[in-house]
């Protein structure tokens, strides 16, 4: 039986954008979303983890220590999926199969 991942590729994005934004606001239109959409995001994948990763204050958002773990983590996880992407489309246009970074 195949199980829904607790995380997505859309909550990662997220996290990556505040971080590297550092505000909900600016990863919000780095996005092109609703801040209301990626605070939201962000406070559900918090509630469940069950940690916090960002301190929010009035001069925008920083990374708790977990939350700057997590971020490495999920970086790595954004570029494997390119990655993956990136080798799957090339293996398609030339129709052989190559190690994916080759």
């Amino acid at each position: 039986m195949v199980r829904h991942p607790p995380l997505d590729l859309r909550e990662l994005q997220c996290v990556c954008a505040i971080a590297l934004q550092g505000s909900i606001h600016g990863a919000a239109r780095a996005l092109n979303s609703k801040q209301s959409a990626v605070s939201r995001s962000l406070r559900l994948l918090e509630e469940r983890v069950g940690i916090q990763l960002f301190r929010r204050t009035s001069s925008g958002t920083t990374p708790t220590p977990v939350g700057e773990a997590f971020l490495r983590q999920a970086e790595a996880l954004l570029h494997d999926t390119n990655a993956l992407y990136e080798y799957t489309r090339r293996c398609a246009v030339t129709g052989r199969l190559r190690p994916p970074y080759d």
